[in-house]
């Protein structure tokens, strides 16, 4: 990891933004349409923001929890590329990939 510190960065950044945009779009969508099923199926409650906060709250934690394995996954298939590439690995790399590796490492 030393040696491409710069390529485990990029990958641990981009894997960080798309996982908190994967977070705040699961989020979302669970609290509005939590706030609209609570405010049409019980008219009755008059603050349908608490349900709608404390489901935000629930969705946040189980998006983490799914999204830190996909974080996980991205940086394993990167490390698993990094070593191939390292190896000279073109014996066991498909032909769709073969063109990705760096030829003067």
């Amino acid at each position: 990891m030393l040696r491409h510190a710069g390529r485990f960065s990029v990958g641990s950044f981009i894997g960080f933004i798309m996982a908190m945009i994967g977070k705040g779009i699961i989020t979302s969508l669970c609290v509005v349409l939590t706030y609209f099923t609570v405010g049409k199926m019980s008219p009755t409650v008059a603050q349908p923001w608490i349900p709608a906060i404390i489901i935000g709250i629930l969705a946040w934690l189980v998006a983490s929890l799914f999204l830190s394995i996909y974080e996980f996954g991205t940086l394993a298939i990167l490390h698993c590329f990094i070593l191939n590439e390292d190896l000279g690995g073109k014996v066991n790399t498909p032909a769709s990939l073969v063109e990705f590796l760096d030829e003067t490492a």
